[in-house]
């Protein structure tokens, strides 16, 4: 079985999201109930960060995209930073991008927040 761990850090009151290891469906809860807890506590900006992650499977994407709606009827929004190319290949094949703002590092997608 695959093993997730899922790290937080608040930056200029946005909330990075750090999942390392596989997202599928034996893990993909571990991270919604992060990114719903985040949410739940006023941190409705946030940014995943998938640099750690190896595998991302449909239950992985379900849980991001499933939870932009509620990031965004708070205000906020999600965004992912950080894709490694297996993910890439499928954030871009299934068209994730009108959905889902994606940057190649942390920074930029913080940067983001920050300038809109």
């Amino acid at each position: 079985m695959a093993e997730l761990s899922v790290y937080k850090e608040i930056k200029d009151k946005i909330a990075i999201i750090r999942p390392v290891g596989h997202i599928d469906t034996d893990t993909f809860s571990i991270l919604k109930d992060e990114i719903k807890n985040t949410i739940k506590s006023d941190q409705v900006k946030v940014i995943i960060d998938m640099s750690g992650v190896t595998f991302i499977s449909s239950a992985g994407w379900g849980t991001i995209t499933g939870s932009i709606q509620s990031a965004k009827q708070a205000g906020g929004n999600i965004k992912i930073a950080g894709m490694l190319d297996e993910a890439k290949n499928v954030y871009e094949l299934i068209e994730l991008n009108e959905l889902v703002d994606a940057y190649n590092t942390v920074d930029e997608a913080l940067s983001s927040f920050i300038i809109k």
